[in-house]
């Protein structure tokens, strides 16, 4: 199993589905932006909006975000900045996010907001369909008139020339970036094929970017064999052993099968048989003492664990796993591959949990006080006997 990406899956899934039956209506610049009313807003100096009165005469930016957002949580770093320094130019930044708040104040004890930036709570999402917003980030710019002058999904373009350009009453330049559609080019013909399987070799410094979707193909650059190996075999990468030098060589992976097998796991499913053309692949399975991080339950139980009636969707990332209705044990595999440490669910506990856990990830053990402290959970190192896929590969062209 590759955790994180199952994991992204699923929370995009359920955040998507979670937007009601209301559809947003884009937003367009020079619109008047729509009231703003927001019950709980933290940092601020009355606790609520319920109008623009507090921000009259201000230009205001909305940073529409959430704690599970890789894109919003790079960004923070910068945003604090801008906000430190046009706070008392006569710009407010306001944070807006539709998760709880015990989510926000775990999020804030490990990555600080700054307290020049207002933090709104959107629980029922209102503001988000009066904005228009979907994919995340999503940044607002409205001048002293209320009068949008700005949109964009890239925090980063909103800069200094962009701020004195609202301040001054114009509109700046933040048309988007074009990207690539695919991470792998497509058949030289055009055409769609209707099987198709290729393995290039590529350098190590091309990124890990991973496409699989529900359809019938899967498409990978910059993918280690190994993590190709823990995906075909649905399998823990950290639970992968191998003495091949082709273990962490990075490749370009292309795969799509017959339509009739469309669906999350149908491409993958032929993905042992490529590696095993590709590369000689040979496996077994093997049981070994190893190092591990067990989840467990202290004397007393935990007052912090958040019972849910039904799964939603949870996500992984750098330095966090959130949930909103998963069981411990697949919280602990989902935590497995965000940490790449074998960790253990001996909790005994059952049933579903809406749980978040924050940590400092250039300090991964930090993830131990963490769980402690936000999910009143232990999780200790202990050694264990654990099954591991052992693999190795014959020489092959793609290796040299």
């Amino acid at each position: 199993m590759f955790p994180r990406i199952i994991a992204i899956a699923l929370f995009s899934l359920s955040s998507v589905s979670s937007l009601g039956k209301q559809t947003p209506v884009p937003l367009k610049v020079g619109d008047v932006a729509p009231s703003i009313r927001l019950k709980e807003v933290m940092h601020a100096p009355t606790g609520s909006i319920y109008d623009w009165e507090p921000l009259k005469g201000r230009v205001v930016v909305l940073d529409f975000w959430a704690t599970w957002c890789g894109p919003c949580v790079a960004a923070l770093p910068h945003l604090n900045r801008l906000a430190e320094q046009f706070s008392e130019r006569g710009v407010q930044f306001i944070g807006i996010t539709d998760e709880e708040s015990w989510r926000v104040e775990n999020f804030l004890k490990i990555k600080p907001i700054s307290s020049r930036i207002w933090i709104g709570l959107d629980p029922d999402r209102s503001l988000f369909n009066a904005y228009g917003v979907q994919p995340l980030p999503h940044l607002v710019l409205i001048d002293q008139r209320g009068v949008v002058r700005g949109l964009t999904h890239d925090p980063n373009r909103v800069n200094e020339s962009v701020l004195k350009a609202v301040l001054e009453g114009k509109t700046p330049d933040l048309a988007p970036h074009t990207e690539t559609a695919r991470l792998v080019p497509a058949a030289a013909s055009g055409e769609t094929p209707l099987f198709e399987a290729r393995v290039i070799s590529c350098p190590s410094s091309v990124s890990t970017r991973i496409k699989n979707n529900t359809g019938n193909s899967f498409e990978a650059a910059g993918l280690p064999l190994k993590d190709a190996v823990a995906i075909a075999y649905d399998i823990s990468n950290v639970r992968v052993v191998s003495a091949s030098p082709l273990a962490q060589h990075t490749y370009e992976f292309a795969l799509t099968v017959p339509a009739e097998q469309r669906g999350p796991f149908g491409p993958l499913a032929q993905l042992q048989q490529v590696l095993a053309v590709a590369f000689g692949l040979k496996t077994h399975r093997e049981t070994r003492e190893m190092d591990a991080l067990v989840l467990t339950v202290p004397k007393g139980g935990s007052s912090l664990l958040r019972p849910a009636k039904q799964p939603s969707g949870l996500l992984a990332d750098k330095g966090q796993v959130t949930t909103r209705g998963s069981s411990i044990t697949v919280f602990a595999k989902v935590l497995e591959g965000t940490l790449g440490r074998i960790v253990l669910d001996e909790t005994k506990l059952e049933g579903l949990y809406d749980l978040a856990l924050y940590w400092n990830a250039e300090q991964p053990d930090s993830v131990i006080p963490a769980s402690r402290n936000q999910l009143g959970l232990e999780l200790a190192p202990a050694k264990r006997p654990i099954e591991v896929l052992v693999f190795d590969t014959s020489e092959h062209p793609l290796g040299k």
